[in-house]
């Protein structure tokens, strides 16, 4: 009896003295598993790594700046009004106008509709969810559309735009024009980007077949006459030919309008 404690009390020494499994040590000690890891964008702005799948269902973060939960509001960025950090989220906008007359380190958008947006140079990435029925214009390094329907793009990229789960995408030439525009441009190192036809080389991660994806089109030249909504007439203008040609009917038709006055 006593030789069989003994052995036991051996046992149990051995046992307690093994090393734990690295599985085991976590679970007990409650140690937390190791995070994605992270990539520094421009402007210092930092974003983690993700699939696509993971890029898509994960909740966008707050930034530094942002536009939150408005109806039928005209908002505006100036030129020097963000400070060092100028990330930005447009989140919850329906009928706005949106004009960003600034650089931007990086721009999130989510659930927006029936909106005009005016954006200057986005020096790193536009993240995109849930944008529907609207018309975009802006210069940046990377496009990523996820989820949306029925939007006019006018953009200018350093790389092919992306969508996904999206379907009446159209996309033309970034004709925006303001005054310091080509100085932000050349701030936001998007030098590259002018002239480019990037803008049309669209990928539809979920569009697998031989045939073009119908989700994503080449908008007319003919329909590209979008006129800035009367909030942003003074602040922005879309150059595009067919823009112009409108612009020209308006005027003549105000003209008409004063020549009845008179009689």
């Amino acid at each position: 009896k006593k030789a069989a404690a003994a052995a036991a009390t051996a046992a149990d020494s051995a046992a307690a003295s093994a090393p734990t499994p690295p599985a085991a040590a976590n679970a007990s000690s409650g140690a937390a598993e190791t995070p994605p890891p992270v990539a520094s964008g421009a402007g210092g702005a930092t974003a983690t790594v993700t699939t696509d799948a993971a890029e898509a269902a994960a909740p966008m973060q707050e930034a530094t700046h942002s536009f939150i939960g408005q109806t039928g509001a005209t908002l505006v960025v100036e030129a020097g009004s963000l400070g060092d950090q100028s990330d930005y989220f447009l989140k919850d906008l329906k009928d706005c106008v949106i004009v960003v007359r600034e650089v931007l380190s990086a721009l999130k958008m989510e659930n927006i509709s029936g909106c005009s947006l005016y954006i200057g140079p986005v020096a790193g990435s536009l993240l995109v969810r849930e944008v529907h029925n609207s018309d975009i214009f802006v210069c940046a390094r990377q496009l990523r559309i996820h989820d949306s329907t029925e939007c006019n793009w006018y953009v200018q990229m350093a790389s092919g735009p992306i969508i996904e789960d999206c379907s009446g995408m159209r996309f033309a030439p970034y004709t925006l024009e303001y005054p310091d525009l080509p100085a932000q441009v050349e701030r936001a190192a998007l030098q590259s980007t002018v002239g480019s036809d990037w803008w049309r080389q669209v990928k539809d991660f979920k569009w697998h077949r031989a045939q073009a994806s119908p989700n994503w089109s080449v908008l007319p030249e003919e329909k590209r006459g979008h006129r800035p909504a009367a909030a942003a007439a003074a602040l922005v203008k879309n150059t595009a030919a067919a823009a112009q040609v409108a612009d020209e009917g308006a005027e003549g038709g105000a003209d008409g309008e004063d020549s009845e006055d008179e009689l």
